[in-house]
Order: C-alpha cells, then sequence, then structure tokens
C-alpha cells in the first residue's frame, strides 16, 4: 500500500509556481482535504492526487506528466 504525502497550499502553489489565491480560486476542483469546517481550517492536499488531477487535465502535445516534487 503506497504511503499518502500531503502538502499545504504554501506548498503547492510554490511547486505549482502559482500563488495561494490562484490555489484558493481552483479548490472546488483540486482535490484536498479540509481538517475542519471553519474558513481557518487547514487545507491540505495530496501529492498523488494532485499529480493524477494535473495530469488528467494536461494539454501537453509531447505527452509528458506533470511530477510534483516529495
Amino acid at each position: 500500500m503506497a504511503t499518502l504525502d500531503y502538502i499545504s497550499k504554501q506548498q503547492l502553489a510554490n511547486q505549482l509556481g502559482v500563488s495561494i489565491a490562484t490555489i484558493n480560486r481552483k479548490l472546488k476542483e483540486i482535490p484536498h482535504l479540509k481538517m475542519g469546517d471553519t474558513r481557518q481550517s487547514r487545507v491540505l492536499f495530496s501529492i498523488e492526487k494532485v499529480s493524477n488531477y494535473l495530469n488528467d487535465r494536461s494539454t501537453n502535445p509531447q505527452g509528458s506528466q506533470v511530477k510534483l516534487a516529495t
């Protein structure tokens, strides 16, 4: 069984080269785990699930896959 590694919004934004605001705007689309019900609740992202999400939506003509650093 594979170990799931999780990263924060800041780490995801850094890996993708986007702002946290962009991550927040796309939060409904990007697979995530929210730790609570308030606006300030921590949000974590599974590296594997986000990589799969990005690869499923990739329009790269060479067919290469997006990989997030662990």
